[in-house]
């Protein structure tokens, strides 16, 4: 355990407040919650998102405000069927007069699931095997039963198909979808009845 208390990021020669982030392990980013003045939370992002995208520092800062080290991240770019884009969102804080934006991938929305990848970000208490169960069924095309939810969710951490993201304080995974290793693993599942259908 660091002396850590607070983040901030740097990009375009501004500075913001990180709340959270997730990123893999190549420091590539998934997710990213940062609040300070519109002009700086804006030039991060788009520094980080735009055509060629950009670096950004984080820095973590102990309570004193002095930096700890420091690190690069770069924005993911998820394999998708249609062009890549980010979902970033802007609000203003009425207290204090700063703007907190998240951004993250569109595969974080569960309408833009598409290609071989997948972003689950924990922030309701629905338990991650159903979530992923349910993100799933949405660009698979095989056979897929609610009462699989924990083989379907064990087996992908087996097979290092998800891969948890370093975060500060949500939980984040990034999964990959190989849908012939899938069927396979199903198939096998099904004729040794680990696998069954249970009645509704």
């Amino acid at each position: 355990m660091d002396d850590t208390q607070f983040y901030q990021v740097e990009a375009n020669e501004f500075i913001a407040g990180v709340e959270d982030y997730a990123l893999d392990e190549e420091n590539h980013l998934y997710y990213l919650s940062m609040i300070g003045p519109q002009i700086a939370v804006k030039a991060i992002s788009a520094a980080m998102v735009n055509s060629p995208p950009k670096p950004a520092i984080i820095t973590p800062l102990d309570q004193n405000g002095q930096g700890l080290y420091r690190f690069s991240i770069t924005a993911s770019q998820p394999e998708l069927k249609q062009k890549t884009t980010w979902r970033r969102i802007m609000k203003k804080l009425p207290a204090t007069g700063s703007y907190h934006m998240v951004m993250y991938p569109r595969i974080a929305e569960e309408r833009s699931v598409s290609g071989n990848e997948m972003l689950m970000l924990m922030n309701s208490e629905e338990p991650e095997e159903e979530l992923y169960y349910r993100l799933l069924t949405r660009i698979t095309h095989l056979p897929l039963h609610k009462s699989w939810s924990h083989w379907l969710w064990k087996r992908a951490r087996e097979m290092r198909e998800i891969e948890e993201l370093h975060t500060i304080n949500i939980k984040a995974y990034k999964a990959t979808y190989k849908p012939g290793y899938l069927a396979r693993d199903i198939s096998a599942a099904v004729a040794n009845k680990q696998l069954t259908v249970k009645e509704d």
